[in-house]
């Protein structure tokens, strides 16, 4: 299993080649591009937390 902290509150876990993504923020100007996302989890609704057009970058 690996965990990589982004920016602010975000994180992602990853095992077996699949990953979570916990709270892709508008501060996440680093944000890796991220291939086999299983799902996104949003810790809570603040704009720092939840960015709806920042989850179209993890769209197929």
């Amino acid at each position: 299993m690996k965990i990589t902290k982004l920016e602010h509150s975000g994180l992602v876990l990853e095992k077996d080649d699949q990953k979570l993504v916990f709270d892709p923020v508008e501060f996440a100007d680093t944000l890796p591009k991220l291939e086999n996302v299983v799902a996104i989890i949003i810790t809570h609704i603040h704009s720092d937390h939840f960015q709806p057009e920042k989850l179209l970058k993890f769209s197929n």
